[in-house]
């Protein structure tokens, strides 16, 4: 039977976070979960109801995190090193946000994992339009107010700038660029190369949305890259123009559950209740 570690990264919603980890823990399934440092009284909350529980461990060395900002990938990989350190040698690794919903039973996520135990599933397509994250500087990145008005717009006039003068980093030059979504599937042995290979974060210093990048990039400029299926199992929808995905009704999750898809997101602390409750 394989172990599963489902890491968490979450910023509020104790009960929401709770109904999550309550329908995901078992024998066989781990939970990890970071809170964001800016939220004291969560962690303090979930370390106290946890604090029996061999199969849920809190992140000690949590970050702040902010919105496109290199502190959604450094949390990220706090998890996993907490993962990758553990007593166990973990068969999958999931990533999963604390507004996210299990759509599926747990006996059905060991048995399609076990059945797939050697495949990547990972959203990624070419970088596109999106160059100019990676390729140019973004230096209000890790500011709390970057989605601001007037971050974005001096953000815009930087951009204009460098573009005039032909300024470009050069930190990822020779590699293959790729964007996707931040929540994936991955084997143990891929985790541990991510791990291995941590110090290329120092690459993706001054990029924007660097969460949306970094393990595509990892990944698919490796050996893994022929194992990776390119999809990470998550019912979302997009609105136009939006830069986070719609909150998700009751009607569209039950549509979400006759999915193939194992996890959906967005979904408020309300409806994710509601959902889970029946």
């Amino acid at each position: 039977m394989i172990k599963i570690a489902i890491m968490i990264q979450a910023h509020k919603g104790f009960k929401q976070i709770k109904a999550l980890v309550d329908s995901l823990v078992c024998n066989n399934i781990y939970l990890f979960i970071h809170i964001d440092k800016k939220n004291d009284k969560l962690y303090r909350q979930l370390l106290q109801h946890y604090q029996n529980s061999s199969n849920v461990i809190l992140i000690e060395n949590r970050v702040k995190v902010n919105w496109s900002g290199l502190s959604q990938v450094k949390a990220t990989l706090n998890i996993m090193k907490t993962v990758y350190n553990y007593k166990i040698n973990f068969d999958r690794v999931i990533f999963i946000s604390g507004e996210d919903i299990f759509l599926k039973t747990k006996e059905y996520l060991i048995e399609f994992f076990y059945k797939n135990r050697d495949k990547e599933y990972l959203d990624f397509s070419d970088i596109k339009n999106y160059a100019w994250r990676l390729k140019q500087y973004n230096f209000f990145t890790e500011c709390r107010y970057n989605r601001s008005f007037i971050i974005r717009a001096l953000q815009k006039i930087l951009r204009v700038f460098q573009n005039t003068f032909f300024i470009n980093r050069t930190n990822l030059d020779n590699t293959i660029l790729y964007k996707g979504s931040q929540w994936f599937n991955i084997t143990g042995s891929a985790l541990k190369y991510i791990i291995e290979k941590e110090q290329d974060i120092d690459k993706f210093k001054f990029t924007a949305c660097s969460d949306e990048h970094f393990f595509q990039i990892m990944l698919l400029n490796s050996k893994f890259k022929n194992s990776i299926i390119n999809n990470n199992l998550r019912y979302i929808i997009w609105e136009d123009n939006k830069s986070s995905p719609k909150y998700l009704s009751k009607e569209e999750l039950e549509e979400a559950r006759k999915s193939e898809n194992i996890f959906a997101r967005k979904v408020s602390e309300n409806i994710s209740l509601k959902f889970i409750q029946g």
